[in-house]
């Protein structure tokens, strides 16, 4: 155990069902390589950075060379991106792509108990970013949260049930939200082309 969690750690209260655990307790951190330029290719695996996270149309870089096993990626992975600018680059990630190279600045992380639902994990981690934003160091425009730091974590641990019941209801409330969203901009298009028209007969 990293350390115990003092009731001053703990962000809110739990039902007495509910725990709290450091993430470093419950994950296995594995960082990716520093690839180098020369050990790029334009075939082989293609090697995940920060970038191919945030954005699955980003290109990739390739290697064909032989990579220790540690660096492997797999679908299904949980991911931390863990350095780069604040509010894009911080965050985990469920991999949902093929098999795959780990680059530096992001760490592969295996539970140690299976715990957690890992749509929930991604959830709680990312729910405490910017507690992790305001740990980090470096200059501005790009940071970086050390190891050490990502493992006291505090972490919410409800019951199986439970975290699938909460991740289901954020998944509805997430299509609610994109569904505003496209509401809203089919209207934005719609007043313009209503206002284009208007312009047009008040000048022809």
């Amino acid at each position: 155990m990293i350390q115990e969690i003092s009731s001053q750690e703990t962000p809110f209260r739990v039902p007495p069902s509910w725990a709290f655990v450091r993430l470093g307790d419950a994950l296995d951190l594995v960082n990716g390589r520093a690839f180098k330029p020369t050990e790029w290719s334009m075939s082989g695996m293609p090697i995940i950075r920060i970038q191919n996270l945030n954005d699955p149309r980003a290109s990739f870089n390739y290697c064909d060379a032989s990579i220790p096993e540690r660096f492997h990626v797999r679908h299904g992975d949980f991911l931390i991106s863990w350095s780069g600018t604040p509010g894009t680059s911080f965050g985990a990630h469920i991999w949902d792509g093929g098999d795959a190279l780990l680059n530096q600045h992001i760490f592969r992380a295996e539970q140690v108990a299976d715990v957690f639902h890992p749509p929930f994990l991604k959830l709680a981690i990312n729910a405490r970013l910017l507690e992790l934003i305001d740990q980090a160091h470096g200059g501005v425009g790009l940071q970086h949260i050390t190891k050490p730091k990502l493992e006291r974590l505090p972490l919410t641990v409800p019951p199986d049930r439970e975290q699938i019941r909460i991740v289901t209801e954020v998944d509805r409330l997430d299509a609610v939200c994109d569904e505003l969203e496209t509401n809203l901009a089919t209207r934005a298009e719609d007043r313009r082309r209503l206002l284009d028209a208007i312009l047009e007969e008040a000048t022809s």
